[in-house]
């Protein structure tokens, strides 16, 4: 287990000191608890890219900031992608689900079992990045889903 936590260290370091865009975004489950939630993410966007998403997930936006000032974890997900397209980009990521203890800064799995899919489209305005994606989470042993699916969108900076 410790050397899947190096790996994951070793992939979000990466992915934070090779970014190419950092983006803010929000979203919604459909399915699940069908929480809304918040986040940050950096992300590279060569063929195979790195990239990790910070987030939070709230009872509902109108409650957001009192609800992150009380937070006591946050979800930390570190993705491995596969990006096509120039200006416009469609991309494909998978990746483990960390949670992080606030109080404590432990990091642990949410499961061994289950990893967090991510499907997206991006267009580059200049310096300002727009996109949409699509997210799930699946158990891989068996191919299964969880019946928890997501959407999201946001905004970022290209650099």
């Amino acid at each position: 287990m410790k050397r899947f936590f190096v790996v994951l260290l070793v992939l979000s370091l990466a992915s934070v000191f090779l970014a190419t865009s950092l983006r803010v975004f929000a979203g919604k489950e459909i399915g699940g608890r069908e929480r809304y939630y918040l986040g940050a993410s950096l992300k590279t966007d060569d063929l195979v890219g790195l990239g990790i998403d910070v987030m939070h997930p709230t009872e509902a936006f109108s409650t957001a900031t009192e609800e992150l000032s009380k937070a006591d974890t946050l979800e930390l997900d570190p993705y491995l992608y596969l990006n096509f397209g120039q200006d416009t980009k469609l991309y494909a990521g998978v990746g483990a689900i960390v949670v992080v203890d606030l109080k404590t800064y432990d990091f642990s799995l949410f499961s061994k079992d289950i990893l967090r899919g991510k499907i997206g489209i991006s267009t580059s305005l200049g310096i300002i990045n727009l996109f949409a994606e699509g997210i799930g989470a699946f158990s891989y042993n068996p191919f299964a889903t969880t019946g928890i699916y997501g959407v999201q969108a946001g905004i970022g900076l290209n650099f």
